[in-house]
């Protein structure tokens, strides 16, 4: 099913980070936004963006990140601001309908509401997000079957025990990782076997 496809690109979008690590982004911690403009400014290009992406966290200004020259990164850093500031409405300010999307699921599982699911653009993911927040494992009855029902049951109850019992292993993997950044808790991760995908989760949870 199409929300299968988002919800994976939803994981991997969210286990994203900006830029590798770089001591750039350590030395931001706390810097302002007028500082940084002054600063980043004077950085070589290749650490501008960068430089720009961190600051703009560190002060949670998402003015910063349209200095992000890079597209991609520059919605990244717009996304991650409004996670910081769990504000749906900084996330109207991404491009990228995908990521805007992903931004506003995040946002309204986390606390932001049905109302916040309802500006999400795709269809099928925007009923996904109000089952989650609603609870209402109705719309997994009417819009899934078999192992997806099963799954879409899981995330709704936010049961990572019924993950478990998911006989695809991409499917377990998924539901464990969107419970994992729902709650916020990396250790439901500790149940993916794959290390690869584990560490993807914890990151998930865990980021900002």
């Amino acid at each position: 099913m199409r929300l299968q496809v988002f919800l994976t690109l939803f994981v991997l979008a969210c286990g994203c980070v900006c830029c590798g690590d770089d001591p750039v982004a350590s030395d931001l911690d706390g810097i302002t936004p007028s500082i940084a403009l002054y600063d980043c400014a004077g950085i070589e290009e290749s650490g501008r963006d960068e430089c720009y992406y961190m600051a703009a966290l560190s002060g949670k200004n998402e003015a910063l990140c349209q200095h992000v020259k890079n597209l991609v990164e520059r919605d990244a850093c717009i996304k991650f601001v409004a996670k910081l500031k769990s504000d749906e409405t900084v996330c109207t300010g991404i491009g990228d309908d995908f990521t805007k999307d992903t931004c506003l699921f995040d946002i309204a599982v986390k606390g932001g509401g049905a109302g916040v699911c309802e500006k999400i653009s795709d269809v099928e993911a925007k009923g996904f997000c109000t089952a989650i927040v609603s609870k209402n494992k109705a719309y997994c009855a009417q819009n899934t079957g078999g192992e997806e029902r099963s799954f879409c049951n899981a995330v709704v109850d936010s049961n990572p025990a019924s993950c478990l019992g998911l006989d695809d292993e991409g499917l377990k993997n998924m539901c464990l990782t969107i419970i994992a950044q729902i709650r916020g808790d990396p250790g439901v991760c500790s149940k993916i076997s794959v290390a690869q995908d584990r560490s993807a989760c914890e990151l998930t949870a865990t980021k900002i």
